[in-house]
């Protein structure tokens, strides 16, 4: 790595940190789609976990400085509340995929930087019961993104940063009814339904080491909010989102 590659490396870094700094809110994010490509032809595949959930991300470019991508992120939890009554759990399920394109260029040898636009959903439904009431809740979110990305690619290494500014629209409905008993009708019911807009920041910090083809990636992300409703779609994710998984490189050339 020479020196401009080492100062880009921590400049990225020292960039990250300060958008950390300004966390208000939180946002379930899936990992954004730094695919870095160098070459026509060339397949970047993405397979990672985050917590209980399982996420894949692909871009292929099929022209030069010109690529399409998509990703998708599912979990699935379900947990028994109490040990001696089965039906008292608690269940959350979720899905978001989005379907993309963009433009990429090499600036200087092994570092590249990237921009691309595209669309994506979601959908998320909670439901938990215990002794007294049942709580069912859903959200179905649609979003437009944009996203910029800068880093370097070497044989064995990368590493990069990426942003995404997400446009959210979403819509969620909780049910809560309340029961004296798991055994007894219900007394009563609230329904709260929720829509909105937000405008949300995602920036990610990425590392890849390993083979020319196959490398081991660690991945963490953000989710700030600028502007909009506090609860657009009903996700409950933590604010900075730790991955890790493999990344598969096909018809890459060298630099």
């Amino acid at each position: 790595m020479n020196r401009l590659q080492a100062k880009t490396s921590y400049i990225i870094l020292i960039i990250f940190i300060c958008i950390i700094c300004g966390i208000e809110n939180n946002y379930g994010q899936s990992e954004p789609n730094i695919s870095l490509l160098n070459n026509k032809g060339e397949i970047k595949i993405d397979a990672y976990v985050a917590g209980s959930a399982i996420g894949l991300t692909i871009s292929y470019s099929m022209v030069n400085h010109f690529f399409i991508c998509a990703n998708g992120v599912g979990e699935y939890t379900h947990v028994d509340n109490y040990w001696d009554d089965p039906r008292i759990t608690s269940t959350f399920s979720s899905f978001q995929g989005d379907i993309g394109g963009g433009y990429y260029r090499k600036i200087y040898k092994s570092l590249t930087i990237d921009a691309l636009a595209g669309v994506g959903f979601g959908n998320s439904s909670y439901d938990d019961v215990s002794y007294y009431s049942t709580t069912t809740a859903y959200g179905h979110l649609f979003r437009v993104y944009a996203q910029t990305d800068i880093g370097v690619s070497l044989r064995n290494f990368e590493t990069g940063i990426g942003i995404k500014l997400s446009n959210i629209n979403g819509f969620s409905n909780d049910e809560e009814i309340d029961y004296p008993g798991v055994w007894q009708q219900p007394t009563s019911t609230i329904i709260n339904d929720v829509t909105g807009d937000a405008l949300i920041l995602e920036p990610c910090l990425f590392a890849s080491a390993g083979a020319k083809n196959i490398k081991i990636k660690i991945s963490a992300g953000i989710s700030n909010k600028i502007w909009g409703t506090d609860k657009q779609y009903g996700y409950t994710y933590p604010t900075v989102n730790f991955n890790l998984g493999l990344t598969m490189d096909i018809n890459r050339k060298p630099n």
